[in-house]
């Protein structure tokens, strides 16, 4: 997610839908159409020139103007443009899940048929009241990488491990002609240098070294960036001051109060939503997420 799906060669690419398809041959051209339906049936001419993702540009440089053109033009560019996964799983470097591909579908076309912006980003994008949360159109959701470290591959999403990365495949022209070559690397570890990320309980930070995850209740230090010489794991604690010293802490439900700093700062992230409003922690869900897409907006984007 995550990669994005291709919807039109690498323009609109965010995971926007499905149709009828849920194998990996039928679902790049099930995506388009989600994608399309909901630009043509929800949204106006004009809110369309604003439509996330480029959709505007995308119709100017593809030469449709209306839903079916758009389908068929569209469709034609995200099928070369799926080549690369289609190869993967037909070579068993890649599973596909159909059933959890069919959930995107149905989420997506749902969405589309009652135009609801709300619908459509939860099951794109992901919740933005519950942060962290997959979306069931999450790619990973129904593609599984099976290579393993030091394997062959010709994408990282042939890779079996979490951030593993291959050495990109070569290519002839404008189509995805893929070949072997590439390697499944996994990200580094505790002590190796990193650009970014580290293997799961791990922090990328300071010197660009991976450090440890420190378990609750264990001595911290803060830093800006969510990086420190002790970090947390910040999907369930937050480094906090417990009147003698900073140490990792379980994050706080909504109503409590907010967790502090050594200098009595308040701590957004000390809270379950990360979000501490007047010293206390807001619930769940309790900020106002506006899903104004067809305008522009983007909120859950």
């Amino acid at each position: 997610m995550n990669r994005r799906f291709i919807l039109a060669a690498a323009c609109v690419i965010a995971v926007c839908g499905c149709g009828p398809g849920s194998d990996v041959n039928g679902f790049p051209s099930a995506a388009v159409q989600a994608y399309c339906h909901f630009a043509y049936h929800c949204c106006t001419p004009s809110e369309r020139a604003t439509f996330p993702n480029g959709f505007d540009n995308t119709a100017q440089q593809y030469n449709f103007d209306n839903e079916s053109d758009c389908n068929q033009k569209l469709s034609e560019s995200a099928q070369v443009a799926y080549q690369a996964i289609q190869a993967s799983v037909k070579d068993k470097r890649i599973t596909w899940n159909s059933s959890a591909a069919q959930s995107c579908i149905d989420a997506v076309n749902k969405a589309a048929s009652s135009c609801s912006a709300q619908a459509y980003i939860i099951a794109t994008q992901g919740d933005p009241t519950m942060p962290g949360t997959k979306a069931v159109c999450d790619q990973s959701q129904f593609v599984t990488g099976t290579v393993a470290a030091s394997g062959p591959c010709t994408i990282s999403a042939d890779c079996s491990g979490t951030g593993s990365d291959c050495t990109p495949p070569k290519q002839t022209g404008t189509t995805q002609t893929v070949t072997s070559g590439g390697t499944c690397t996994p990200l580094p570890t505790v002590g190796q240098m990193c650009q970014g990320q580290c293997e799961p309980g791990n922090s990328c930070c300071n010197a660009q070294v991976c450090v440890a995850l420190q378990a609750t209740g264990a001595s911290c230090t803060s830093g800006g960036g969510g990086c420190s010489a002790q970090p947390c794991d910040a999907t369930k604690d937050f480094c906090g001051w417990n009147g003698t010293a900073l140490l990792c802490s379980t994050k706080i439900a909504g109503g409590q109060p907010c967790g502090k700093d050594m200098n009595g700062v308040d701590l957004p992230e000390s809270c379950q939503s990360n979000q501490c409003t007047n010293g206390s922690c807001t619930a769940a869900g309790g900020q106002a997420v506006t899903y104004s897409i067809c305008t522009g907006n983007s909120d859950g984007f």
